[in-house]
């Protein structure tokens, strides 16, 4: 490839939705298979996150703050899942298989700090490869659930 530019459209067209139609922008093929993730204020701690998760593609950690009511304890699938607006599959993910090499330690302590010092990983299907992982900890007031989220192609 000669230039930046050839290279960068190469690799947007390699990482499209295959179920899109060409009309689709690339905006709307992005709102296919993400979440919701911001419903109440998101601590400022979790903004720009210096990390990226490494996949097929090397995706952001993105902010994540959901109002959730008085709550005792952090979501199962099914009620992240309900929080996000997501009708596919959402599993619980250890978090010694998230980041088996420690690389995303940062992001891990910086989520248990802005929430209540425990923290939850959820892998949420897209279908194919594409897929959003959610680490997340309770707020100190336990209304909200915040942390961060990336978006993951696992081929």
């Amino acid at each position: 490839m000669s230039d930046d530019t050839s290279y960068i459209s190469f690799l947007e067209k390699a990482n499209a939705d295959a179920n899109c139609t060409p009309t689709d922008s690339p905006t709307e093929n992005r709102r296919r298979y993400t979440t919701n993730s911001i419903t109440a204020s998101v601590p400022a701690s979790l903004y720009g996150l210096p990390q990226t998760y490494v996949s097929d593609t090397d995706s952001p950690f993105e902010p994540v703050s959901l109002l959730w009511g008085p709550q005792k304890s952090l979501p199962n699938s099914e009620q992240l899942a309900e929080l996000i607006g997501h009708k596919g599959v959402v599993e619980p993910v250890e978090e010694s298989d998230f980041d088996p090499r420690g690389q995303y330690n940062d992001v891990l302590e910086k989520v248990k700090a802005a929430g209540d010092g425990k923290v939850a990983v959820f892998r949420v299907a897209h279908g194919g490869p594409r897929a959003e992982y959610y680490v997340v900890s309770m707020e100190g007031k336990k209304d909200r659930v915040v942390g961060v989220k990336t978006v993951a192609i696992e081929s």
